[in-house]
């Protein structure tokens, strides 16, 4: 029944399921399929909305959606239109959203309040109690929902989507109270395959209608290039499964073309399919994303900065080797190079009055302190590959860090996490620069790398002394 503008479900054990905003997240949604989503997204979303358990087969949805391609918004979407044609056929259930990372569960939820869904339907677990805030949707809660008061459980069980991480599904599952619900895992190919399974292990007692799957199979770690693993999804699911509906979306609305070719000539290493800039990103620079450029008087420092060069490629060669101390790897005069480009950026590209703040990433945790003891805090953030994954940014300077004779990367080459140079160079906007020992990078065979210097959009700035 509908009261007061909320639709209120009446299930089994007095359950009361609220839904709020229906009119306003239906019209969003018109308009995002009108002009927005492409053929594919559209696909997905029709997808992703069925029901698990067919007539003669058991139906698992994957949509693979590579960097930028809208995979997020586009599971947003089909959530939503799900829960509202349970409203028209009179129907209760439930949304659990698992995502890998609290970031990721944090962008999945600005996703449904983006088109529409009230803040605190779309609730997010997190084991932090210092971030409840029970009007933006956000519990703080220890596991198994223990010491919370009866109506707090009562509330987040009513709740038609939970987002939560992998980690924290008992939380979600002690809401629930054995409620059947509707499973979908964003970023599913980032769990290691036996978290994975764990999670669906515990999660089978509440008889989901529906699983579906979204992800990239190229970014880190590797679950879905597992040839056997897809099959192996469905038949721990559903022993009669038959396979899986696969959906990949190829037009992605992040980045500039020129980065895209570099990503592209990555993923053509994993015989992956390309994907292509949609037309109002493929030439998007810093200055067509309204910051105002005042070239720096340093030559080498204007080109690597130029707008116009929306990908460069820095040789370190020049600046000596890393240094190594057990598990640590960094690499000081790159750091400095790095750290001197974002304060140069920061400083020469403005936009209404502030400051660009561009982002630096690098894979080594070590050189990712040593930079953010170095980086003024107006002029940009620091971190790790890893922990930037699901995020974009207008501008991205990227440290690779190492630098040898011997032209050894580390786990930059290998097999399971080679991804983190895909994931890193697919988080920019508008402007890519990566600091790299060309010699050690191009000269050792390294795939993922050669992809880069295969890239003919890439401007290359070598054999030139940058004074630090």
């Amino acid at each position: 029944m509908r009261n007061g503008g909320v639709f209120i479900f009446h299930g089994s054990n007095d359950s009361k399921v609220r839904f709020r905003n229906i009119d306003k997240i239906e019209n969003n949604i018109r308009n995002l399929e009108r002009n927005f989503l492409n053929k594919r997204q559209l696909e997905a979303v029709e997808v992703l909305q069925r029901e698990s358990l067919q007539q003669d087969y058991f139906l698992l949805p994957i949509v693979e959606g590579p960097p930028g391609t809208g995979k997020t918004l586009t599971g947003a979407i089909a959530v939503a239109k799900k829960l509202i044609n349970l409203v028209r056929e009179g129907r209760e259930s439930r949304y659990l959203i698992l995502c890998f990372t609290h970031t990721a569960c944090l962008e999945f939820k600005n996703k449904l309040e983006e088109i529409g869904m009230d803040k605190m339907d779309a609730v997010y677990l997190t084991p932090y109690s210092k971030d409840t805030n029970p009007e933006r949707g956000i519990f703080g809660v220890p596991p198994n929902l223990s010491g919370l008061q009866v109506g707090v459980q009562r509330w987040i069980g009513n709740s038609p989507v939970i987002i939560t991480t992998l980690l924290g599904i008992s939380r979600a599952i002690a809401a629930f109270k054995k409620k059947r619900i509707y499973l979908m895992i964003d970023e599913f190919s980032q769990v290691s395959a036996a978290d994975f399974f764990a999670c669906i292990q515990q999660v089978k007692d509440l008889r989901p209608y529906q699983f579906s799957l979204l992800g990239d199979p190229l970014q880190l770690p590797v679950v879905t290039t597992q040839t056997h693993l897809r099959p192996n999804i469905c038949t721990f699911i559903n022993p009669h499964g038959k396979g899986t509906e696969t959906i990949g979306l190829k037009t992605q609305y992040r980045m500039h073309k020129d980065i895209c070719n570099a990503i592209n000539e990555m993923r053509r290493i994993f015989h992956a399919f390309p994907i292509e800039p949609a037309d109002w990103v493929a030439d998007r620079t810093l200055t067509k994303l309204n910051y105002e450029w005042k070239p720096p008087q340093d030559r080498i420092l204007r080109k690597i900065l130029d707008p116009d060069n929306p990908l460069v490629l820095v040789d370190t060669s020049y600046l000596g080797f890393e240094e190594s101390k057990g598990r640590e790897v960094k690499f000081l005069p790159e750091a400095k190079l790095a750290v001197k480009i974002a304060i140069e950026a920061a400083k020469s590209y403005t936009k209404n009055g502030e400051h660009l703040n561009p982002q630096i990433l690098t894979p080594y945790s070590a050189q990712r302190n040593l930079i953010s003891s170095m980086l003024p805090k107006e002029c940009g953030e620091c971190t790790t590959i890893y922990k930037a994954q699901g995020a974009e940014f207008p501008m991205v300077i990227i440290s690779f860090v190492r630098s040898n004779p011997n032209r050894f990367v580390g786990f930059l080459d290998d097999g399971q996490l080679t991804e983190q140079v895909y994931v890193g160079c697919s988080r920019a906007k508008a402007k890519l620069v990566i600091l790299l020992s060309f010699d050690t990078f191009f000269g050792g065979g390294h795939r993922m790398f050669q992809a880069l210097e295969r890239t003919s959009s890439a401007i290359k700035i070598q054999g030139e002394n940058i004074p630090l």
